[in-house]
């Protein structure tokens, strides 16, 4: 799916989660096979990456330790953490292709079972040792639709990343939710971010919404409600509010589910219409 992805959507930018679970499935003993083989397949196209570090990450639950740390006391929980980033960062900024590093996601947005907000010290701690061990930008990430953002910005990010969701499902009222946010009420809140922090470098779309919000499990979801959730229609006009929000870059979030469309639905139509909005670019 990657090497497909890479060769026929043919992205310039993308964002790649470093997970604690998968690099170090057990203690001391890195694996970074699989992060080697997107690096090394994105730095061959000239794609440039953001590489996501610590404990909190994109991918459902957000939270993604490995087990052997669960039972840890905190002291030795965090100390590994710092270890496990020390290792990643080491690994990886001889290499051209990361343009950039994220750490954590969204740390104080409560999001999945059992993963709790960072601690803000351990967030401090997290962002000096990556600039210690390297000089490309740090990104913070924040909720785009309920996160303040000046909260996330005083931690000194280079980059703010925004996540972008335009329709939900609200567990609580068992119902799906639109936003109805104007794009413009990304613009007012970037312009507030800088006026409180100069020293930004740019602000972004980190995670724009190009997959259903899910009620239950996607293999539970007839194929019929999944596209009146998500189809082409719904990804251009994401595509276009993003745009006139006026984010310096954007990220989609959902090119495996458009291949899962293509490869087990016999649905290419996401995957094409990613094509067009590449391309026009």
């Amino acid at each position: 799916m990657y090497v497909d992805m890479l060769e026929e959507l043919q992205p310039r930018r993308l964002r790649v989660m470093g997970l604690w679970e998968v690099i170090e499935p057990e203690q001391d003993k890195f694996n970074f096979r699989d992060i080697d083989f997107i690096v090394r397949e994105a730095e061959a196209r000239k794609v440039k990456l953001i590489l996501t570090l610590g404990l909190k990450q994109p991918g459902w639950p957000e939270c993604h330790e490995p087990e052997w740390i669960r039972e840890q006391e905190l002291g030795i929980r965090n100390q590994k953490l710092l270890e496990f980033i020390t290792a990643t960062v080491q690994r990886y900024k001889i290499n051209k292709a990361i343009s950039a590093w994220q750490v954590e996601n969204e740390p104080f947005f409560v999001f999945g079972p059992n993963c709790p907000a960072v601690d803000r010290d351990l967030l401090q701690r997290e962002i000096a040792l990556v600039r210690s061990l390297d000089s490309r930008p740090i990104v913070l990430t924040d909720s785009g639709e309920k996160g303040s953002w000046l909260w996330v910005g005083g931690f000194g990010a280079d980059i703010f990343g925004s996540t972008m969701y335009r329709k939900v499902y609200q567990d609580k009222w068992k119902l799906y939710v639109t936003y109805p946010l104007p794009a413009g009420f990304y613009r007012i809140k970037a312009g507030l971010l800088k006026i409180f922090y100069p020293r930004l470098k740019s602000i972004i779309g980190v995670e724009l919404q190009g997959e259903p919000w899910f009620k239950s499990d996607v293999y539970q979801t007839p194929w019929n409600e999944q596209k009146t959730l998500m189809n082409s229609q719904i990804l251009k006009d994401n595509a276009d509010y993003a745009r006139r929000a006026g984010f310096a870059e954007n990220y989609f979030w959902g090119v495996e589910w458009w291949y899962w469309a293509k490869v087990q639905q016999h649905d290419p139509a996401l995957w094409e219409t990613a094509k067009v909005i590449f391309n026009s670019q």
